[in-house]
């Protein structure tokens, strides 16, 4: 197609001479055109500058009152659901692959550079407190992304320090000659981040099937 020779036809009879309801009024004029295309679309686009059958003003007013009132509710209410679905799902996940942490536990505490330290696993729903002293925490964190795909899902470790620590250098290249990494990454608090397959020291756990995570969840909420 040539756009220099591209013809633009349009109806006055759609404009809208206020900004006040301009999104429900272009949402509903779109479901008008496109529905006039799907059942006689040549008809329609010769009679398009006269066609009377598009949303005026006071009738797009009554849409958002009901009709498209209706439908942002039961949006919202989906998104909260999915929402606190992919919560339980995360948590699942890390419930999972608790037991990695374990062993990463076990094999910072082989190291006589952690000694009288407190090193622990972070259970699924618990929150690090890095104002407590000498603590050193393991959480299996999962990729909120991922976990929309059917097949495989994404998480990684993240070793938390104490505030009292963060300073301390050799203390962070002990953890990572200790577990063998590359390419970790650390964010502005001090965590360490380490995805799941760069880890090799421990053996990790089959993963879940999020299709059966889905499952599960649903008939259990049902």
């Amino acid at each position: 197609m040539n756009d220099l020779n591209a013809k633009f036809i349009y109806n006055k009879k759609c404009e809208q001479s206020q900004g006040v309801d301009c999104g429900i009024f272009a949402l509903k004029n779109m479901e008008i055109m496109a529905y006039q295309l799907l059942i006689n679309s040549e008809a329609f686009i010769k009679g398009f500058q006269k066609f009377p059958g598009f949303c005026r003003l006071q009738a797009a007013r009554e849409l958002r009152r009901e009709k498209f009132a209706e439908l942002y509710l039961l949006g919202e209410y989906e998104a909260i659901r999915l929402q606190g679905l992919n919560k339980k799902k995360r948590a699942l996940i890390r419930e999972h692959h608790y037991p990695e942490s374990e062993m990463i536990v076990r094999v910072l505490k082989g190291n006589h550079t952690f000694r009288g330290l407190t090193i622990y696993a972070l259970k699924p729903e618990e929150d690090f407190d890095k104002e407590r002293q000498n603590l050193i925490g393991i959480e299996i964190a999962t990729d909120p992304y991922s976990l929309r795909c059917a097949v495989r899902y994404h998480y990684s470790f993240h070793i938390h320090i104490s505030k009292n620590l963060l300073g301390n250098l050799q203390l962070r290249q002990s953890i990572i000659e200790s577990l063998r990494i590359e390419n970790e990454a650390v964010d502005e608090s001090g965590t360490i981040k380490i995805q799941y397959d760069r880890l090799n020291v421990i053996p990790k756990k089959e993963q879940l099937s999020l299709i059966d995570v889905q499952y599960f969840l649903i008939l259990k909420n049902s």
